[in-house]
């Protein structure tokens, strides 16, 4: 952060602008990863419908999340020397924190925004929008940050 005129400017280097495409693009791999794999569970599982929704969901989701969580650690934010940032079993439990705070976070904000005129699924892709910048921040200062 600068500082202009009294007021902390955020700046964007080259190189975070760089860590923030590889971020944004696992981000893509990842949710591809979710949406097809959740495709194939619902194809060949044999449950009823309610539980083939939830057990399709939780395994595409942590499935993606595994993934996404070595491609951030490793591709967009580099942060694989242990005396530099710590242990990977350290990274992965913040990281497992805000995964599941980012859903909790997300179901809440869309429960309190449901009465908005809006169809809820677009309601939800805002909301995803707005802690997807906040997931980037966070990964980068906390789960991912130098010791």
């Amino acid at each position: 952060m600068a500082e202009q005129d009294g007021v902390a400017v955020a700046r964007l280097s080259v190189p975070n602008l760089g860590q923030a495409l590889k971020f944004t693009a696992s981000s893509m791999m990842s949710a591809v990863i979710d949406l097809g794999l959740f495709w194939v569970l619902r194809q060949v599982l044999q449950l009823p419908e309610p539980y083939l929704i939830y057990v399709a969901t939780v395994v595409a989701r942590c499935t993606s999340g595994l993934i996404n969580f070595g491609l951030n650690r490793i591709w967009s934010f580099g942060a694989t020397d242990r005396e530099e940032y710590g242990r990977t079993r350290d990274q992965a439990g913040r990281y497992a924190t805000l995964f599941v705070g980012k859903m909790v976070a997300s179901a809440i904000i869309v429960q309190a925004l449901a009465h908005l005129p809006l169809p809820l699924e677009v309601t939800k892709a805002l909301v995803d929008i707005a802690l997807f910048f906040a997931n980037y921040l966070v990964q980068r200062d906390w789960v991912y940050s130098r010791k």
